[in-house]
């Protein structure tokens, strides 16, 4: 996936500060990792545009993201055939993406 040479590590300082979690990579490990991802299977990937659970697919499938969308009520979803678990997705992928509802 291609990453903007503009890409602004300030920025995603202050959301790995920001999690609730003290275990996540810092900047320059996160930004590493995210360069070496192509395939990625969305968990919860909503056929609704205004989620994001689908706008945030929607702009990685943009930067270059293969993506494969994971969600059992969809046929498909950005141009892609939809499975209805994790389990479906059969080619390797490099990342899982999961999106919970809120409650």
């Amino acid at each position: 996936m291609q990453i903007d040479e503009d890409f602004d590590r300030a920025a995603l300082a202050a959301v790995l500060k920001a999690s609730s979690d003290p275990d996540n990579p810092g900047v320059d490990d996160m930004y590493e990792l995210v360069r070496r991802v192509m395939v990625i299977a969305v968990v919860g990937m909503s056929k609704d545009p205004t989620k994001p659970a689908r706008q945030i697919p929607s702009y990685l499938a943009a930067k270059g993201g293969d993506l494969i969308p994971v969600n059992p009520t969809a046929r498909r979803i950005l141009g892609r055939d939809a499975r209805g678990s994790l389990e479906e997705v059969a080619e390797p992928v490099d990342m899982v993406l999961i999106f919970r509802p809120d409650e």
